[in-house]
């Protein structure tokens, strides 16, 4: 039982964050260029999880901060909130809690101008993007403090950073949504930003 909730504490975390720093071009004005590239920052973050037997959600992440170049994605925890999940698994009540600090850079391209799609490349990963974990139910304890970068470097996912994500860009706001189906479900992330 111990050996689940770490394991489900952990899947929940890895769908909670990170954050990225790239050097590159200046941020385009709103209404020039690619509507994507520029500086961001998160204002609402939405991850649901459900399978067999298991419904979380997460909320949280706010002031997260993302640069878009047309080489790479940068996300910076520095000034994000942490992420909170509530759920149950197996009819089990769970809590849980992850805050970010650090950066976190990835080379990435996109195609779209005001709708389209943004990858990254998860080997690219490098910076100090590190993780805390913590259990809020069935207990409060620390979990696991753990590197994003090596995170996405063995390719798992971080959903406040998805690896894929499809976009859409008005010039002020910006959302991107991401899915992914795994051992414990489907994950569906939904992220909002406004421009910095």
């Amino acid at each position: 039982m111990l050996i689940d909730h770490a394991r489900l504490a952990i899947a929940a975390a890895l769908t909670a964050g990170a954050v990225a720093a790239l050097p590159g071009s200046a941020a385009a004005a709103p209404g020039r260029g690619p509507c994507l590239v520029g500086n961001w920052t998160l204002t609402k973050y939405t991850m649901n999880l459900k399978g067999k037997d298991v419904a979380l959600r997460t909320t949280g992440g706010q002031g997260t901060r993302l640069r878009v170049t047309r080489g790479g994605a940068v996300y910076d925890f520095n000034r994000s909130k942490p992420a909170v999940t509530n759920g149950t698994r197996s009819g089990e009540k769970v809590g849980l809690w992850s805050s970010y600090r650090g950066k976190l850079a990835l080379k990435s391209k996109f195609r779209g101008t005001r709708s389209g799609v943004l990858t990254t490349r998860p080997s690219s990963a490098r910076g100090d993007a590190n993780g805390l974990l913590g259990q809020l139910k069935p207990e409060k304890k620390l979990l696991a403090k753990y590197s994003i970068v090596e995170t996405y470097r063995r390719g798992e996912w971080v959903s406040l950073t998805p690896p894929r994500a499809d976009f859409r860009c008005n010039g002020r706001t910006l959302v991107l949504q991401a899915k992914k189906r795994d051992f414990f479900g489907t994950s569906t992330v939904r992220i909002e930003y406004r421009r910095s």
